[in-house]
């Protein structure tokens, strides 16, 4: 009887991993870069790494903020045009990625890699298309299809790890009663 308690209790824990392995998909932190550096990943795509501070800002803070602000958009936003607009803050150029009337982040002249030869609007313009993209990857897992198949999937999964481990708990429980049964059986022939 005993057996029977400890497979659902791992069952659970196994559930609950899986579940927060899940949910921490889509939007990554601030991924390490070199000192100083922090990378914007958005839907497990690297979208540009910060270098340098902006506007008194750290790298891993701007990194937080931007994706604060992409995590906040709303389905509708999503589909919004992605605009680049130069800005200049004291003699820091930059930037600024916008879409409708917010601004996601900004793409500093220090972010730029010493000695690319890349200019600021190159690197934005690659960064604009990597955002695109990944734009369009949050807004497909937001689509209410995909998430149904998603939990679908979950539940099936569910299912199939339980029914193996209650197999495995059954086949356990039968292997430990043959030898007991077929001593009973031997000892009642005895006697």
């Amino acid at each position: 009887m005993m057996y029977l308690l400890r497979p659902p209790s791992l069952l659970l824990r196994l559930l609950l991993v899986c579940v927060l392995a899940l949910g921490l998909g889509g939007l990554a932190a601030a991924a390490p870069g070199r000192s100083g550096e922090a990378v914007l990943e958005v839907a497990n795509q690297e979208i540009v790494t910060f270098r340098g501070s902006y506007d008194g800002t750290s790298p891993a803070a701007r990194v937080d903020r931007a994706l604060g602000r992409i995590q906040d958009l709303e389905a509708r936003h999503l589909k919004a045009p992605l605009v680049l607009v130069p800005v200049l803050i004291g003699d820091q150029r930059g930037m600024a990625f916008r879409q409708e009337e917010q601004v996601l982040f900004v793409l500093a002249a220090s972010d730029l890699e010493a000695g690319s030869g890349e200019s600021l609007e190159q690197a934005a313009a690659v960064a604009k298309v990597r955002l695109e993209q990944a734009l369009r990857a949050l807004e497909e897992q937001r689509r209410l299809p995909v998430l149904l198949k998603g939990v679908g999937m979950a539940l099936l999964h569910t299912v199939v790890l339980a029914a193996l481990l209650w197999g495995a708990v059954a086949a356990r429980g039968c292997g430990a009663g043959a030898p007991h049964g077929a001593a009973q059986r031997q000892v009642h022939g005895v006697t």
